[in-house]
């Protein structure tokens, strides 16, 4: 924060609300669970403005010492309510956290803040006359016909004092009764023209409410009409529609894109191989018993900020030639640019040279490390997770999403992919009315679902036969609840014949194929490279 920008002329008067992200935590002990060095950049200068407007953290006044972390991570409190320190003392009445499923507040957890006039308690004041009352002429002759008794008792009594002032009790008992009943008479005469008025107006909610309700009707069925005949005459998958691209774009006008060790774009490579050799290495390191991490490692703002000279230098590198280099600099670096890394590691030591070394490259790209978007796995699952003081680590049982799967210490991955693949059911039943429909939503759009994450995760047959079991129920009759039985409308036989059933996809058969081309690309060895990515599959494959 940069004090010179920050307002400070307000009216002497005025009553300050300060909030919002900070992006620093307040209390190094309590509001950070690690300390970081970027904590420090800017805390005095925004503690002494919020002092300068006599601003006060209403949540910790009445907390101070409770630990609750709001921040992306789940590991500092940089969200507060700064208000004014006299409105909180009197008006104070609650506050506190809480972060959405849905996240309406984006990742950060939602603060609130509630004051409220407390009031002060008042006695009892004194009864008045209401003048009202003398309008009535019951009480006006009865007023007038009591002071004229009065008047005579008090020429002849001994004692008039006590004699008037019991006079004033019974007549201001007296007109505290007439008033009630006032008041009982004009509740009664409201309540009955209430009751009259709604008699009237109620036959008429009623006509309008019918009517209403048969143009719903009348508008849902033409709606229905519509959509049958779109869904009948549109829902057929054609040639075109799967068509191959064109062979144009097979020529590209770069020669070869590779790094002097082998790596790069490499023909017969795929993007599930990362994911499967980390997975891979995961397993090997909790089977061996051995200590290993994985650190994914996130640029900040990675375009802006690394240098374009730097960037047209790597690219010619990888061997691109000059013409292509030539082109606009939004177009040639764009294609060829990454704003995340993994690093792995033996030890939290070797992990933290590894960091040294990314630090030389931030001075050589001008690129830097996103601390807070920055994680660091621990591939051993009996082994505890440990604290780096650079870098949060994650939790158990907490998702990490690298290259789109899913990946955690002692993470249950299917039952994630599980919920996220019932769900598309629920989001696209309405989409489709005929089977042949339900079928091409099932093939183009639930199902690639699973195989994103099915050629790098492996998953048990009872899972596999239950999920086969919704999109049968799916297609035939509709169902979208993987717990509701139903009776099959086609023999099992006929259901996966592509000459004489419905040609509905058999999950099981389809993932079988998948893994056993992905075990032929791991154990064959081509080149000398392809050593360090295929060893950990070829070693649990001999076992």
């Amino acid at each position: 924060m940069c004090m010179p920008h920050l307002p400070r002329d307000f009216p002497h008067n005025a009553i300050h609300f300060v909030f919002g992200d900070f992006n620093l935590p307040m209390d190094r002990a309590l509001d950070a669970e690690i300390f970081h060095t970027n904590h420090i950049s800017g805390r005095v200068e925004c503690v002494e403005w919020l002092s300068h407007l006599a601003v006060l953290d209403s949540w910790r006044l009445h907390h101070p010492a409770e630990r609750v972390f709001t921040g992306p991570t789940n590991t500092n409190r940089l969200d507060y309510i700064f208000a004014n320190a006299d409105l909180v003392r009197s008006c104070y009445q609650d506050s506190g956290y809480k972060r959405l499923p849905n996240s309406h507040a984006g990742d950060h957890a939602i603060h609130w803040l509630t004051l409220a006039d407390h009031g002060v308690p008042r006695a009892k004041g004194r009864w008045q006359l209401p003048r009202e009352l003398l309008s009535i002429p019951q009480v006006k002759e009865a007023i007038l016909e009591e002071a004229q008794q009065l008047l005579y008792q008090l020429e002849t009594a001994h004692n008039p004092g006590v004699l008037w002032h019991g006079w004033q009790k019974r007549t201001r008992r007296f007109l505290q009764h007439a008033k009630y009943l006032q008041m009982q008479r004009s509740a009664v005469s409201t309540a009955q023209a209430t009751e009259e008025q709604s008699q009237i107006e109620q036959p008429l909610l009623e006509f309008e409410e019918q009517f209403q309700e048969i143009i719903d009707v009348q508008a849902q069925y033409r709606k229905d009409r519509v959509f049958d005949f779109h869904a009948t005459s549109n829902e057929n998958s054609t040639k075109h529609f799967f068509r191959p691209p064109k062979k144009v774009l097979h020529h590209v006008p770069i020669a070869q894109v590779k790094l002097p060790d082998g790596t790069g774009f490499v023909k017969g490579r795929r993007i599930h191989d990362h994911a499967i050799f980390l997975q891979d290495l995961q397993h090997y390191c909790s089977r061996e018993n051995i200590e290993g991490y994985a650190a994914f490692l996130d640029f900040s703002k990675a375009y802006d900020m690394v240098q374009l000279d730097y960037m047209l230098d790597v690219l010619g590198t990888m061997g691109i030639g000059p013409k292509f280099r030539a082109w606009p600099p939004p177009l040639c670096t764009s294609l060829f640019f990454a704003n995340d890394s993994t690093l792995l590691a033996k030890s939290l030591g070797d992990l933290s040279a590894q960091l040294q070394l990314v630090q030389h490259y931030y001075q050589a790209s001008g690129a830097c490390l996103n601390i807070n978007k920055s994680q660091v796995l621990t591939l051993n699952n009996s082994q505890n997770v440990p604290h780096h003081e650079e870098l949060p680590m994650v939790a158990t049982g907490t998702p990490v999403r690298y290259l789109g799967i899913l990946l955690g210490h002692n993470l249950r991955q299917v039952d994630t992919l599980s919920d996220k693949f019932y769900s598309a059911f629920l989001t696209w039943s309405c989409r489709a009315r005929t089977v042949r429909g339900r079928k091409l939503l099932v093939q183009t759009v639930i199902l690639p679902i699973l195989w994103h994450f099915t050629a790098a995760v492996v998953v048990a047959p009872k899972r596999l036969q239950r999920w086969q079991t919704l999109v049968n129920a799916f297609i035939q009759r509709r169902h979208t609840d993987p717990t509701t039985r139903s009776i099959s409308l086609i023999q099992a036989a006929h259901q996966y014949d592509k000459k004489l059933g419905w040609r509905m996809p058999h999950i099981a058969s389809i993932i079988c194929k998948q893994r056993i081309a992905c075990l032929q690309l791991l154990v064959q060895e081509k080149t000398a490279t392809d050593h360090q990515w295929n060893y950990l599959a070829r070693v649990a494959f001999r076992q």
